[in-house]
């Protein structure tokens, strides 16, 4: 079992992190990009830092299309619309909850592997906490209880679909594409400058 501190979420979760082109800032809020076009996310969730957190975001890089997975806040845009002269988000889908189900269920299985703690509850209260996602009424159910008893079922069955064993594959093969594209802006660089093409690079 993982143990809820900063070490402890380093020395479970480090080897995703350590020389590749993900780098995890423990206080983070979501997810940036740094200067050099690296992937940063963070454990942080307003006020508080927990490993669910860190899982969530790490399920976001593997579940967004890959033109987006190096975008800052994962290129996430709400539908916006102004009605009567207000700015209001109006989904005509449910889109939204249907990615958040799906890094439910992949961060589900993250914090399985890890062992974290009371992770049963955790995964059911933020299974309730997309009833308050803008597309909320677009979810089956003529009430807030059968929308959430459809939303635990979905996340169920997308946990089989979405394995820790298909995480870390695609995880590992994410992390190779954006340091192969880093190289590539390196090896243009360099060679606009002048500078001879390093082999090791």
């Amino acid at each position: 079992m993982i143990e809820i501190t900063e070490e402890g979420i380093h020395a479970a979760l480090g080897p995703y992190f350590e020389g590749h082109y993900v780098v995890f800032d423990p206080g983070l809020q979501g997810q940036k990009i740094s200067g050099d076009g690296r992937v940063v996310i963070g454990d942080r969730a307003g006020p508080t830092r927990h490993p669910t957190t860190l899982a969530h975001q790490m399920a976001h890089f593997v579940e967004i299309d890959r033109r987006r997975m190096a975008v800052y806040d994962w290129g996430l845009r709400s539908p916006l619309r102004t009605i009567a002269g207000h700015l209001v988000c109006e989904p005509r889908t449910r889109a939204m909850t249907e990615r958040e189900l799906r890094c439910t269920a992949i961060q589900w299985n993250i914090g399985e592997r890890l062992g974290l703690p009371d992770l049963e509850k955790e995964m059911e209260d933020q299974v309730r906490a997309l009833l308050y996602l803008p597309d909320w009424w677009l979810v089956p159910g003529e009430s807030d209880k059968a929308k959430v008893n459809w939303l635990r079922r979905r996340a169920k069955a997308l946990r089989r679909k979405y394995p820790f064993a298909w995480f870390e594959s695609e995880w590992w093969e994410r992390s190779q594409v954006l340091w192969a594209r880093h190289r590539r802006r390196l090896r243009a660089t360099r060679s606009r400058a002048g500078v001879k093409e390093n082999p090791e690079i």
